[in-house]
């Protein structure tokens, strides 16, 4: 029910407050002053692997966005597109809140909370969820656009949320499986990118450490072996062609130094790219 009450008033709110939306530069109205809250509970952090946004579920909090501290204290969403700044921090010590977050991800939505007392401190749910409605890669081609529209980007996520709360398994019990289902995926269809573990693990909501030795458990190899592998694989099909020099096949599938994608492909295949098309098409 934790998750289940949580989309449910989240859906609620969406359709009778709408949003706010904030892409890199946008800033919230009615703004705090910044010297009440020099000591957030995390770094001040932005994404291009996911869009998150935040519904109060209860209490009073503040929260940062591109600079400007504002209260929260009603549950219309605050939603946090690529590129936006954020943290958070309670607006007086003795005020508790618990936020409800959802990360859009290109492989489904991640849920889980964060929270406030005075007698625990701050704090996040032990409990996560990963949901894959159909409608994900479409939010999410949606929500990666450069500028995103809002409108499209509202229907979309109104749609997953209905669908999750009607067809979706509520129980968390199953996150870390689709956690590295999720992270395998994105490997393999954003190799590409530049990757690093702490944006895989701000967008599983694990730590980087933590999301690595699961990978590592499950798969025998640790992350970033896996995702040279991959974009091994690309480099090699592209050299076979031979329409591409060595230098840009580098770069096309992520590694940004020639030198070090010639030294790991030699390891991995056992003969230089030079080397590549002859051997492949041979």
């Amino acid at each position: 029910m934790l998750f289940t009450d949580a989309l449910t008033a989240l859906l609620h709110a969406l359709r009778d407050s709408g949003a706010s939306y904030y892409g890199a530069t946008e800033a919230p109205d009615g703004t705090l002053p910044a010297a009440r809250f020099s000591s957030p509970y995390y770094s001040t952090q932005s994404h291009q692997t996911h869009v998150e946004m935040i519904s109060l579920q209860s209490g009073q909090a503040a929260f940062q966005i591109n600079s400007s501290w504002f209260k929260v204290d009603t549950p219309r969403p605050h939603i946090l597109l690529c590129g936006a700044e954020h943290t958070e921090h309670y607006l007086a010590p003795e005020l508790p809140y618990r936020l409800f977050w959802v990360s859009v991800a290109p492989t489904g939505l991640n849920l889980h909370q964060t929270f406030y007392s005075q007698t625990s401190g701050y704090g996040q749910s032990a409990a996560r969820l990963h949901l894959n409605p159909p409608v994900a890669p479409r939010l999410w081609a949606c929500a990666s656009t450069a500028r995103p529209d809002t409108a499209r980007f509202h229907y979309l996520l109104m749609e997953a949320i209905d669908y999750s709360l009607q067809h979706g398994v509520m129980a968390p019990d199953n996150y870390q499986a689709d956690i590295l289902t999720q992270i395998k995926q994105y490997l393999d269809d954003y190799y590409w990118r530049e990757i690093t573990l702490d944006d895989l693990g701000k967008m599983t909501h694990y730590s980087p450490g933590h999301l690595n030795a699961i990978f590592l458990r499950h798969f025998g190899q640790p992350i970033y072996t896996y995702l040279c592998q991959v974009r091994l694989r690309h480099a090699a099909r592209l050299l076979q062609s031979g329409r591409m020099s060595i230098k840009n096949v580098a770069a096309a599938v992520g590694f940004q130094d020639q030198c070090y994608f010639s030294r790991y492909f030699r390891k991995h295949f056992g003969y230089p790219p030079s080397q590549a098309a002859g051997r492949m098409q041979g």
